[in-house]
């Protein structure tokens, strides 16, 4: 049985103040996230989106207690993903996209820290890039 209720909370995102990055990434990733989630994330990005040449990202929290970073603006990207999807995405859609992989990958691989409530927030994204353009 479906409870509406419950089925009907909507996740939004807030951009991370610029003063506040380092904080809110050491608090979710601590080390690892400048010796392992982001390179992972860059080289994920690198991977699929062509376009890609190095950016500032910016950083989001969730109100679920979930993290992403994204390429500024909103601008569109092609790309082409590990699971076969080619197609563009937005600023953001790329971003969630690369931070899922990056997430996922890192979970096998023994590089991340003890799981905690908002360092692996899956945002009902079953397949790589598949459903996440706007």
């Amino acid at each position: 049985m479906i409870d509406s209720e419950t089925d009907n909370h909507k996740v939004t995102c807030q951009q991370v103040p610029e003063d506040q990055r380092l904080e809110v990434t050491a608090d979710l990733f601590g080390i690892h996230f400048p010796l392992h989630v982001e390179p992972t994330v860059y080289g994920i990005t690198d991977q699929i989106a062509p376009e890609y040449n190095g950016w500032y990202w910016e950083f989001f929290t969730l109100s679920n207690g979930g993290f992403f970073m994204s390429a500024p603006g909103d601008r569109m990207y092609a790309v082409e993903c590990f699971n076969g999807y080619r197609g563009k995405l937005s600023s953001q859609a790329l971003g969630m996209t690369v931070c899922l992989t990056a997430f996922s990958f890192l979970s096998f691989s023994g590089n991340t820290p003890s799981p905690g409530p908002a360092q692996i927030t899956t945002i009902g994204c079953a397949n790589t890039c598949s459903g996440i353009t706007r």
